[in-house]
């Protein structure tokens, strides 16, 4: 365990650098600075730690419209800016973080904030934050499997199984938008991996029907293959509202 510091000096870091850079956003800005100094700054840190979670608080901030600020809940700032401080790059999971705390401070998104979410963006990865994004942008995704094999299908693979059905709508868009593309995420070969664990988390689910959605010709055409429906469940997609979507994830599972 990191040693305590004298509280004079916690009260030194509190005037001298997060109260004049949070002034400048009222009520919620004094109750951030207030909250990171008094709760997760009793420890030593090196100087640079400090200005590095202010940097990632002002970017919070820049985040909600000035007549949008709201005071947070004390416990979220803490346990939000002890996990902003343990970080030592700014990835994907640390832009979560960020988005979680502009959720925080934001009149129209606090009540959207469930507090599981602080620990839960810290089980998944980049990637998966990117699979997350890729499942919000519709309703349902379909995906394939090999029958004999859970080694994820390429998108030639995927071209090549589609080709007799392209134009075929499903959801009111082409199928070949519809079907997931396990390249564009960093690593492939854990898109079944990625799936299991969001799944157990409570995020994403997957069923192997409605068959409605889909013409009878194409589901006995693709031999040699399983397919199933997955989507974020309400869970899901409200952790995506309040952690992913303002990120512009691209396809290396980062906001850069």
């Amino acid at each position: 365990m990191l040693p305590q510091i004298p509280s004079e000096t916690v009260v030194k870091i509190y005037e001298d650098l997060f109260q004049p850079a949070l002034r400048q956003f009222g009520a919620a800005g004094e109750r951030v600075a207030q909250t990171v100094c008094l709760l997760s700054l009793p420890f030593v840190y090196g100087a640079a730690k400090y200005e590095q979670l202010l940097v990632r608080i002002q970017k919070s901030f820049h985040k909600v419209p000035e007549s949008e600020l709201t005071p947070p809940p004390a416990n979220a700032v803490y346990q939000i800016a002890e996990k902003l401080m343990s970080m030592p790059e700014d990835d994907a999971i640390s832009e979560m973080y960020i988005e979680l705390l502009s959720s925080c401070i934001s009149k129209s998104n606090i009540n959207s904030v469930h507090p599981a979410f602080v620990n839960l963006i810290s089980q998944i990865s980049g990637d998966e934050a990117l699979f997350i994004d890729c499942l919000a942008l519709r309703e349902r995704s379909i995906y394939l499997k090999r029958t004999d094999s859970w080694v994820a299908p390429t998108h030639k693979e995927i071209e090549h199984v589609l080709l007799p059905w392209s134009g075929i709508l499903m959801d009111g868009k082409p199928i070949e938008e519809s079907v997931f593309n396990p390249d564009i995420l960093n690593v492939p070969d854990y898109f079944f991996t990625y799936l299991e664990h969001l799944n157990s988390l409570g995020f994403v689910e997957y069923v192997h029907g409605p068959d409605y959605l889909l013409e009878k010709d194409f589901i006995d055409s693709v031999k040699g293959y399983d397919y199933w429906f997955i989507s974020l469940t309400k869970f899901g997609r409200l952790f995506y509202n309040v952690c992913i979507k303002n990120l512009n994830m691209d396809g290396s599972g980062n906001k850069f």
